[in-house]
C-alpha cells in the first residue's frame, strides 16, 4: 500500500516510491524464500507480479525454443527423406535406361542433385540428332 498521506506532506518520498516498488518486485519473494530454505529454481514462496510474469515469460520462452527444435528436426528428417527419394529417382533412371536406352541418366542426375527448378519428364529425353 501506498502511504499517500506521508507523500501528499512530502512530496520528496514521491521519488522513492518507484523504487521501492521495484525492490520489492525483484528481491522480496527471494528474500522470503531465503528465510523459509526454498530454492528459488523450485519456485517462490511468495509470488510478486514481477516474478509470475518473468517465470510465465520465461516458461513461453522455453516452449517457444522447444518447437523450433522440434521443427528444426522435421525439416532434417524432410531433407533426409528428400534425398533418399532423389537417390531412388536416379536409381530407377539407371534401370529404365537400361530397357532403351533413351534417358540420359546424367542429366536426370544433375537435374536432381543441382538443379533449383523442377523438371518435367520430357526433359530426361535424349535428343535425336
Amino acid at each position: 500500500m501506498v502511504p499517500w498521506s506521508l507523500i501528499t506532506t512530502n512530496p520528496s518520498y514521491a521519488v522513492l516510491v518507484p523504487f521501492v516498488w521495484i525492490l520489492w518486485q525483484i528481491y522480496l519473494p527471494r528474500f522470503i524464500n531465503r528465510l523459509v530454505g526454498r530454492d528459488p529454481s523450485d519456485g517462490f514462496v511468495y509470488d510478486t507480479w514481477f516474478s509470475s510474469v518473468k517465470h510465465e515469460f520465461k516458461s513461453e520462452f522455453d516452449r517457444i525454443d522447444n518447437r523450433v527444435d522440434s521443427m528444426g528436426k522435421s525439416i532434417e528428417y524432410i531433407a533426409d527423406k528428400q534425398e533418399q527419394l532423389v537417390s531412388v529417382t536416379i536409381a530407377q533412371s539407371h534401370m529404365l535406361n537400361g530397357y532403351d536406352g533413351e534417358i540420359d541418366v546424367e542429366d536426370v542426375e544433375e537435374n536432381l542433385r543441382d538443379d533449383e527448378r523442377p523438371q518435367s519428364p520430357e526433359d530426361y529425353l535424349e535428343d535425336d540428332l
